[in-house]
């Protein structure tokens, strides 16, 4: 853990605040395709629920596909077989898919139309991850400069947040996706 925390002199309330945000964390890995890893997957979320006392169907669950185009089709699946909120008590699923949506026009269309099968279009979030940089860069900008957002955002409104790093390699092993998809 205290690879963490950068610095040496780390107070041991700062020790604990880490220890307790890693508590949070839950790791779930699975094969796109399989139904067991997604209904587990289901499991643990529903557990993460329960735990925080959310009443069955009044979740939101909202799943990032930040994933090679090809297996959409068979995440989305398995999403909607298997992890959607259990009953409609004010609960909602998502997906956001991230770009890039298929490699021309052509496979983008047949993506929209296999995904369009599982979920209604108010459920689909497209998104460009480089056009959220900036605004994900600026976060706390955006938090503390607009007066609608600092109520919002908090403990009470926010359930999690990721946090990923840049990765300080290149595409090692990952060629043939950038050929495919830039």
């Amino acid at each position: 853990m205290n690879y963490l925390v950068k610095d040496k002199d780390a107070s041991r309330e700062q020790l604990e605040a880490v220890s307790k945000f890693l508590h949070l964390i839950k790791y779930v890995s699975g094969a796109y395709d399989s139904e067991d890893d997604f209904r587990l997957l289901d499991k643990e979320i529903s557990k993460h629920e329960s735990l925080t006392n959310t009443a069955e169907g009044s979740s939101r669950r909202l799943f990032y596909l930040a994933l090679p185009p090809s297996v959409y089709p068979s995440v989305s699946k398995m999403i909607k077989t298997t992890c959607m909120t259990k009953s409609d008590l004010g609960g909602w699923t998502r997906i956001v898919v991230e770009k890039p949506f298929g490699k021309d026009l052509e496979s983008a269309e047949e993506l929209s139309n296999q995904i369009g099968e599982l979920f209604e279009e108010p459920q689909i979030y497209r998104i460009d991850h480089y056009l959220g940089k900036e605004l994900v860069q600026n976060m706390l900008v955006l938090r503390f400069a607009n007066r609608m957002f600092l109520p919002l955002w908090n403990r009470d409104n926010i359930a999690n947040v990721q946090i990923v790093f840049k990765e300080d390699f290149g595409t090692d092993g990952r060629g043939g996706y950038f050929d495919q998809y830039g």
